[in-house]
């Protein structure tokens, strides 16, 4: 959770954890977070995304 937020900023919402083990979501504004404790497990964009931000960044290294 430390890392995302160093390198992608406050997120727009922080949900509380859920059941257990806790699922904790993060909203930001193109893409949802899904933790487990303090594990990122899943990313969702939604189907009407907002543009992503960092795209650049998306793209594999050759």
């Amino acid at each position: 959770m430390a890392r995302v937020e160093r390198e992608y900023g406050e997120p727009r919402r922080r949900h509380a954890p859920v059941g257990q083990p806790p699922i904790t979501r993060w909203d930001y504004p193109a893409y949802r977070l899904y933790f487990e404790y303090d594990r990122l497990i899943h990313a969702v964009v939604p189907a009407d995304p907002a543009p992503v931000a960092h795209r650049d960044e998306l793209a594999v290294p050759r």
